[in-house]
């Protein structure tokens, strides 16, 4: 414990030591918060639609020359009329293999038949195009991929990478209870002294 405020009183009594020490505890502080932010996004917030946007994370290579596993995707609601060959869309499939999977892939032809549209689409990395799929399949075309999120999300496709930022989440985590259990401590002794020497 001497030693432990011996380390924390050199680093106050320097002051360029002492910024230094603060800036990388906010940095990691920021970099843990983001990673455990995309692990949620990841886990708990695909398929539902906030004001008409949702999130999405790449789970394939079918667009790899667009989209890396891991990406964080943004796609938002779109009318069936505005929607146009050359779009990346998220669906839902429904037909042979892709039954209940959730896929983005690229609309390269449309098809209106009375009042409602179909489309096609296809993986820029596919040589097949997907079945044919209605409108109300279509959970809404991508407008943004995230470039901070989508570094964190590859990040966290990895199993390595996953347990990895849960350890060092807990062992931040244990040393601030470490540390607040400390300065508690000391607080306690200072009062006891005080109420000595008085």
């Amino acid at each position: 414990m001497k030693k432990l405020k011996e380390i924390k009183s050199k680093i106050e009594n320097n002051k360029a030591l002492y910024i230094f020490c603060k800036i990388v505890k906010v940095l990691f502080s920021i970099f843990l918060a983001i990673a455990l932010a995309v692990v949620l996004i990841q886990k708990f917030f695909n398929n539902k639609a906030i004001m008409g946007y949702r999130v999405f994370s790449v789970a394939s290579e079918s667009m790899k020359d667009e989209y890396s596993i891991g990406d964080i995707i943004i796609i938002k609601e779109e009318e069936a009329s505005k929607l146009k060959v050359g779009d990346n869309v998220t669906y839902i499939g429904q037909k042979s293999n892709l039954n209940g999977l959730i896929i983005t892939h690229k609309i390269v032809s449309i098809r209106k038949d009375n009042n409602d549209y179909y489309y096609v689409t296809k993986g820029t990395s596919n040589e097949v195009e997907d079945p044919e799929i209605a409108y109300s399949q279509i959970y809404g075309k991508v407008v943004y991929k995230t470039v901070v999120f989508s570094y964190f999300g590859r990040l966290m496709s990895n199993i390595y990478s996953y347990y990895a930022l849960f350890t060092i989440v807990g062992l931040f985590a244990s040393y601030q209870i470490v540390k607040i259990q400390f300065e508690d401590e000391e607080d306690g002794d200072e009062e006891e002294k005080a109420t000595d020497n008085s």
